[in-house]
């Protein structure tokens, strides 16, 4: 019975505790001790898969803070800019200055909006903003067009770092699980030649790999969207 198949969505370090067994269990048995080589190589490339992906995974962790910071400080430049244009009106919120920045909303409710839709709802202020006639207001139109010049910078890093990342998940991990896949199954019907000749059991090949249900690497995946299954044999 040949081995199953990784998938593309078991994580690094389950394709890692696949290959150390089965490299493992071909060290420890004399008949077999030649084809282990295969695996140490594997587990070398392996591990430059996983330095890679621990460093898209880093570069996207950090654009997140970078957006969050972002986010923070356009909310406060949105706030301010809400106490300024209420002194402006006189509270009056029907007033068509107000209805013009804010609309049917709150500059604290805008605030509370993810970066990308707070963006979009006071891109155009600041140009605004520095017509008005009121001096406290104008001043807060360059603090607010600061902000969201940061704002656009953080979206796009971090829109680049998930874009890698999902490049490195489409290319890089898609490869390592169908080199360990090939490698597994090429072992298997090498393990399978010794058979005969050595009068063993026809299921010895298939004790150098760990069935599904024994395995004890982590259930957790490297990409939870939506894996495609691994291609066929």
């Amino acid at each position: 019975m040949a081995p199953r198949l990784m998938d593309y969505g078991d994580a690094i370090d389950t394709l890692w505790e696949e290959a150390v067994y089965t490299e493992a269990r071909l060290t420890s048995e004399p008949l077999a001790q030649h084809l282990a080589t295969r695996f140490h190589d594997y587990l070398t490339a392996l591990e430059a898969v996983r330095s890679g992906q621990y460093s898209v995974w880093r570069a996207e962790v950090v654009a997140q803070a970078a957006v969050d910071a972002a986010d923070d400080a356009l909310d406060t430049a949105v706030r301010a800019t809400g106490r300024a244009l209420d002194t402006a009106v006189d509270s009056r919120h029907d007033d068509p200055r107000w209805v013009r920045y804010v609309g049917r909303s709150t500059p604290r409710k805008i605030a509370l909006l993810a970066l990308d839709a707070e963006l979009k709802v006071v891109r155009s202020w600041p140009d605004s903003l520095k017509t008005e006639p009121e001096r406290p207001l104008r001043a807060t139109a360059v603090p607010l067009a600061e902000s969201i010049a940061r704002g656009d910078v953080a979206v796009k890093q971090r829109d680049d770092a998930q874009a890698k990342r999902r490049d490195f998940m489409a290319r890089d991990k898609v490869r390592l699980v169908d080199a360990l896949n090939d490698l597994r199954l090429d072992t298997h019907a090498d393990l399978s030649k010794l058979v005969v000749p050595n009068r063993l059991d026809r299921a010895w090949p298939d004790g150098f790999f760990r069935r599904g249900a024994k395995a004890t690497a982590s259930v957790e995946r490297d990409e939870p969207a939506d894996p495609q299954p691994a291609r066929p044999a």
